[in-house]
């Protein structure tokens, strides 16, 4: 009963989400998980944006580093939604694709954080004197 509990509650915080952003209403499951695949798809591209932005304000040494971290990144969002939903059922594709596009929101923040620091931030990697 526990577990039930666990997937009502991550399927009705996804539907609220999706619902609060008027992205699509669907009452299928096929619906749902198309809806959710959009949103991703929609976080993908965004995340793709910046990060080749990014990419053109690196030194050549940085892009590697940038391109090796980024790829160990999706190696391990895809994992870890896979870890989250093992074991679910027709709801599966809907928490999968939502795991995605959190994590991919959320990674774009950080690399917006690149893209819009402050100079003198020794921490940045974005900054190159100016601003694109």
């Amino acid at each position: 009963m526990r577990y039930l509990s666990f997937v009502l509650l991550a399927m009705f915080s996804v539907l609220s989400i999706a619902k609060a952003e008027d992205v699509c209403e669907g009452i299928t499951q096929e619906e749902m998980n198309t809806c959710a695949g959009n949103r991703f798809e929609a976080a993908d591209k965004a995340l793709n944006e910046r990060y080749g932005k990014l990419m053109k304000r690196l030194d050549p040494e940085n892009q590697v580093k940038l391109r090796q971290a980024q790829r160990a990144w999706i190696t391990y969002r895809d994992k870890w939604c896979e870890f989250e939903t093992s074991g679910l059922g027709s709801v599966r594709p809907m928490i999968y694709t939502g795991c995605l596009t959190g994590l991919t929101e959320d990674h774009s923040k950080n690399l917006d954080y690149h893209l819009t620091c402050e100079e003198g931030d020794l921490s940045c990697k974005g900054w190159v004197g100016k601003r694109n």
